[in-house]
């Protein structure tokens, strides 16, 4: 992937996260269905989606969250 495509990818990543992250829409994006499905679900029925949502603008924010593309 060139760099271009993953700063562009970033940048929505990061987004989608920031705005609709209760729906698990950057996991899908980035193609990890089932923590994507999982996020779906707990976001649902319990509260342990929220520390997982800063975890992961945390982790997109440092670069460490894999962009599989």
């Amino acid at each position: 992937m060139k760099k271009e495509q993953y700063d562009i990818y970033f940048i929505i990543t990061f987004a989608l996260c920031f705005i609709a992250s209760r729906t698990g829409v950057h996991r899908f994006l980035n193609g990890k269905f089932k923590t994507g499905f999982l996020m779906l679900y707990l976001t649902d029925l319990l509260p342990i989606a929220t520390p997982l949502i800063l975890i992961d603008l945390v982790l997109i924010a440092t670069g460490i969250f894999k962009i599989e593309r």
